[in-house]
Formats: C-alpha cells, sequence, structure tokens
C-alpha cells in the first residue's frame, strides 16, 4: 500500500470508484500511513500527519466512523503500520511503542503478563518479535 496525503478512495469490485473518505467525512485525518481488513471485512486506516504531529486509527463500519488516539490509550499518535494477529487483535507499531487493540474492548492498558523482545535493536528497516513470546490467547 503507498501512503497517501488525501485520504481514502474505495472501489469495487470491478475497479469502479465508490466514494471517497476524508478528515470531512469522519476519518481522523487525511495523511494515510497504513489500511488493514479485520475478519469482518471492516477496514482500519492508520493515520499520521507529521507537521500536524497528529495521528490514530480509524474504523469504518456502514459509513460511520469510530477513531482511536492518544486520548484512548494508544501508545502515541505516530502511527506507523499496523496488523492482525490470530486471536483478533490489532497491533499498531507508534513512534513511541506498540499498543494492541481489540475492537470490543478498546486499547490495553495493561502491561502483557510476558516480556516482548525485539532484533535488531535498533532497527532500521525491519523488525523482529518472535512469536514464541507472545502472550498465549
Amino acid at each position: 500500500m503507498d501512503r497517501t496525503y488525501s485520504g481514502v478512495s474505495v472501489f469495487d469490485i470491478n475497479d469502479h470508484w465508490v466514494a471517497n473518505y476524508r478528515k470531512s467525512d469522519g476519518l481522523f485525518n487525511n495523511y494515510v500511513q497504513d489500511i488493514c481488513f479485520d475478519t469482518l471485512g471492516i477496514p482500519w486506516i492508520g493515520v499520521y500527519a507529521d507537521y500536524l504531529q497528529e495521528g490514530g486509527i480509524t474504523r469504518f463500519v456502514h459509513s460511520a466512523c469510530v477513531s482511536y488516539s492518544v486520548a484512548q490509550g494508544l501508545a502515541d499518535n505516530t502511527v506507523k503500520r499496523m496488523t492482525f494477529d490470530k486471536s483478533g487483535y490489532l497491533w499498531i507499531t507508534t513512534g513511541n511503542g506498540v499498543s494492541r487493540l481489540n475492537s470490543i474492548t478498546g486499547i490495553d492498558d495493561k502491561e502483557p503478563a510476558c516480556k516482548y523482545q525485539v532484533f535488531p535493536n535498533p532497527a532500521k528497516d525491519v523488525l523482529y518479535i518472535p512469536m514464541a513470546i507472545l502472550p498465549l490467547p
């Protein structure tokens, strides 16, 4: 996915334009860094505008938007990348750590029961989180 500075455009399965979504439509801001889809096909959009120092995550459900930011527990507003794990948690990398979000209960604010290891440290282009040390569901 390429980053955009003008929001998100939606196309149908035949590559026909359907709609655009921007901040005025409920997106946290227009500077899209990453998009991922949960198991229901709902898009989660990670945004960060560096010159504004403003970022967060927006979820679209039937054209309604729900956003999460530092105010809701995100580790930092510098949202970089996102991915879902097998248990349905959304993991968000930020400029100041990693956040885990459950779409029902929100962003976890408690320290996990295990310690995470990342390598190499410091990372430049690739960061590895060994799966053997992730907490069991």
